[in-house]
């Protein structure tokens, strides 16, 4: 797995295709661009393509998909000066543009950008992320403030089919979407009241909130953020990211029902920060990946390592003792969120401005070391 930074949080943008090979998307921060590398199966660049804003704004790739023809589709933001605004970039099968659009809130916020894309059975797609909501007149009780959850569907013909903004007073925001079969979605993410909890949330396939819970491993511990979700075959949810139960940031994975209810919630504990950021559900279990600076060549440095988790259908895992980890059952508080509002609001998709151009790239041979951290 490749895993990239998105809002300050790792997450894996690699795709493996039916070839054999793989597709890879990120952003170049310092530039200021976007790109998007395809690998055949042994790992041999194909090509490299690069994106810029004709403006001259910054292009960050956040999300990127196979659009089930071949090509490809990216999500993220553009940011210009002050202001963020949500792109989705349809690409053809060698990375040039097919379409390129931009999502204009109506003035109702100039901070916003896609997190997380899923494509719909129907070739459209759902987008999820966040917008910081400036309060209209129906809003001047503040109900609904500051960085919330932004929720979109976008047609097959590439046309904004509906629009919700989730939220409360606080810092909320979607960070990963999955879809159902019948069109309806579950998001996750964090919401802020007094500390800052994971969060997830059950919406229609028209948008409309079913359920909300918020998951917290320790009621004083704080910043707690789900980053993943994975769907399962028989209802509810894998779900995967962080919690501060123990001394450190600390990775966590639990399971929710098809209600929201907490079925299992685990903690890998080691000795310094962990994350668990991208999960996929498999028929005995689940495998997840993220970072760990508990253990390996750069455990307790700057960076940490690469990190990859293979679990039993229950989350378990049996370390070695010398692996430095402890899996702890933990007894998540989970309730129900009361100060969740959601509301639709208009906008468009607008055409955005955007140059590709291979950048000649190649790949550079490295060597990295694998410990299996298991028995």
């Amino acid at each position: 797995a490749v895993i990239a930074e998105v809002n300050g949080t790792e997450r894996d943008l690699t795709h493996e295709l039916a070839d054999g090979g793989f597709v890879i998307g990120g952003s170049d921060a310092i530039n200021g661009r976007a790109r998007v590398d395809r690998l055949d199966a042994n790992g041999n660049l194909l090509w490299t393509k690069v994106y810029t804003d004709v403006a001259g704004g910054t292009l960050n790739l956040e999300t990127l998909i196979p659009n089930g023809e071949g090509g490809f589709v990216f999500a993220g933001r553009v940011t210009r000066g002050s202001q963020k605004f949500p792109i989705v970039v349809d690409l053809d099968d060698r990375g040039a543009i097919d379409s390129a659009l931009e999502y204009d809130l109506d003035g109702q916020s100039d901070d916003a950008g896609f997190s997380s894309l899923r494509l719909d059975a129907d070739g459209g797609f759902v987008v999820a992320g966040f917008a910081h909501w400036q309060d209209s007149g129906s809003f001047v009780d503040q109900t609904i403030a500051h960085k919330n959850a932004l929720v979109c569907r976008i047609t097959p013909d590439r046309r904004l089919d509906w629009a919700r903004v989730l939220g409360g007073k606080g810092s909320d925001e979607a960070l990963d979407v999955d879809l159902e079969d019948d069109g309806a979605m579950v998001i996750c993410g964090h919401v802020s009241g007094e500390e800052s909890d994971g969060w997830v949330a059950r919406l229609d396939a028209d948008g409309l909130l079913d359920w909300s819970g918020v998951y917290a491993g320790d009621a004083g511990s704080g910043n707690d953020e789900l980053t993943s979700v994975s769907l399962l075959d028989e209802g509810g949810a894998l779900v995967t990211g962080t919690t501060n139960l123990g001394a450190h940031q600390e990775a966590c994975a639990m399971m929710v029902s098809a209600a929201g209810m907490p079925v299992w919630f685990k903690s890998v504990r080691g000795a310094d920060a962990d994350a668990l950021v991208d999960v996929a559900a498999l028929g005995d279990g689940m495998v997840a990946c993220g970072t760990t600076k508990s253990t390996g060549p750069n455990g307790a440095g700057s960076t940490g390592d690469l990190w990859c988790v293979r679990t039993s259908v229950d989350g378990m895992l049996d370390f070695t003792a010398a692996s430095g980890f402890d899996v702890v059952n933990d007894s998540v508080e989970w309730a129900t969120t009361k100060k969740i509002v959601q509301f639709a609001f208009g906008g468009a998709l607008q055409p955005l401005a955007v140059t590709a151009a291979s950048d000649g790239l190649t790949l550079a041979p490295t060597t990295s070391t694998a410990a299996l951290l298991t028995e």
